[in-house]
């Protein structure tokens, strides 16, 4: 057996991610937090995720699911019946963190919102992830992927001049605000272990998704109503591109500081 210490070892953290927040909690188990997965009977529409292994269609075949839930152990609870919400609780209770994706709200309706956790464990940490967070005009509105790239400025930044809109790769906006809801739990574990204070942290994927571009384009348009052009692979600083050399290509990337 090896005895390797992990960065997380810990900590356990309490899953009921379902979609957009499954990353985040992968991230923690990679680091060795002991993170247990809360699945509905049948395992939910997560393990429904395309492709199958194989190309055959079965719960135990998803390759997104399997991806995004690496190192995690599970338990099959059902967060609808009153019994399976107080052996939640009660995994709560000795919990670090709560990751969660449910629509804004709805686990307070279940009497598993964080002023509920907090009875139970003064300490603990609630990390929600949501398309728009848990506040605000669009709060409740649905969304995915595409929503949270239209929203932010990725569809403007990613292709060329003249293009029409382009999404980036893959569910982009799940992992940007997976990584952010992973950041923003190991920051408020490391103050809850000088604090002794638990926190709810909201995050929004279209947030993230301008937070982790250049937001350029809105900046530009909110302080001079202008908007920007594309550049795709060109850029408007100079010595920033890829060249072609006498032997190969080189990728020149000078930045000038201002003194």
């Amino acid at each position: 057996m090896s005895t390797e210490r992990t960065a997380l070892e810990a900590f356990q953290v309490l899953d009921l991610t379902q979609s957009v927040g499954q990353y985040a909690s992968r991230l923690l188990a990679d680091l060795g937090a002991d993170v247990i997965r809360v699945e509905p009977p049948g395992g939910g529409m997560a393990r429904q995720a395309l492709p199958f292994a194989g190309d055959i269609p079965d719960a135990e075949r998803s390759i997104p699911f399997f991806h995004l839930n690496a190192n995690k152990r599970s338990i099959v609870l059902n967060p609808m019946e009153k019994s399976d919400r107080a052996t939640i609780m009660t995994l709560a209770a000795d919990a670090d963190a709560v990751i969660e994706d449910f629509d804004p709200g709805r686990l307070a309706s279940l009497e598993l919102g964080y002023e509920d956790l907090r009875k139970a464990n003064p300490s603990i940490l609630l990390t929600s992830i949501t398309p728009f967070g848990q506040t605000g005009p669009h709060a409740h509105l649905k969304g995915n992927d595409l929503i949270a790239q239209a929203m932010s400025d990725w569809l403007f930044n990613v292709g060329d001049e003249g293009d029409l809109p382009c999404a980036g790769p893959g569910d982009i906006s799940v992992y940007i605000g997976g990584t952010h809801g992973a950041l923003g739990t190991l920051l408020a574990l490391y103050a809850s272990r000088t604090s002794g204070a638990g926190q709810h942290i909201d995050v929004s994927l279209q947030e993230a998704m301008v937070a982790s571009s250049s937001s350029m384009p809105i900046g530009r348009f909110s302080a001079a109503t202008e908007i920007m052009r594309r550049f795709g692979g060109a850029t408007n600083v100079a010595g920033v591109n890829c060249y072609q050399c006498s032997d190969g290509y080189a990728m020149m990337n000078i930045h000038f500081a201002h003194l």
